[in-house]
């Protein structure tokens, strides 16, 4: 008798199968081959470099728009930089590029401000309380998975007298 083995190559999968079933048929399997991706990105203050920070801040990762990690950051050891990632497992990227439905994932990231809630799009801010001072943040999104703190100018108002040395307006 003679035995044949059915093949398949469909790029982006892999397959099993394709001896002779009992039935006399032959089975094949195309199982998707997921590819994987990492997030990397930083916050950035652009408060005048103040020396009044909150210590650590919380920064949440969504796919397709839902949460799926958080994680706390503060500044690197030695720098004043911020950063963080999300889905790198012994040393190699462990975020899926696709759903279950085999779409591509939007990955995103927010702020979490102290009580834990998002900082939303298209602008928030956020306030937190550093020792007995409070500090209040614009917070925007940016490329490449960029976070930034913005403190707003400080205005007050100011009393202004003017004074009219021209002889009562002798000039008209």
């Amino acid at each position: 008798e003679i035995q044949y083995k059915v093949t398949d190559a469909v790029d982006g999968y892999d397959t099993t199968g394709g001896a002779r079933n009992a039935q006399g048929a032959y089975d094949l399997t195309n199982t998707f081959r997921q590819e994987y991706t990492s997030v990397s990105g930083k916050k950035v203050w652009v408060d005048g470099s103040s020396d009044v920070r909150p210590a650590s801040v919380t920064v949440a990762l969504l796919a397709d728009g839902v949460e799926v990690d958080r994680q706390t950051i503060s500044a690197v050891e030695g720098s004043s930089e911020w950063a963080f990632t999300f889905g790198v497992s012994d040393g190699s990227a462990a975020l899926p590029n696709y759903s279950a439905y085999n779409t591509a994932i939007a990955y995103t990231v927010r702020e979490a401000a102290p009580d834990g809630a998002l900082v939303e799009l298209p602008e928030g801010s956020v306030t937190y309380t550093v020792g007995d001072s409070t500090l209040t943040y614009d917070v925007t999104y940016g490329d490449n998975y960029t976070i930034t703190n913005t403190k707003p100018q400080d205005y007050s108002d100011v009393t202004i007298n003017k004074v009219w040395k021209d002889g009562s307006n002798a000039a008209g």
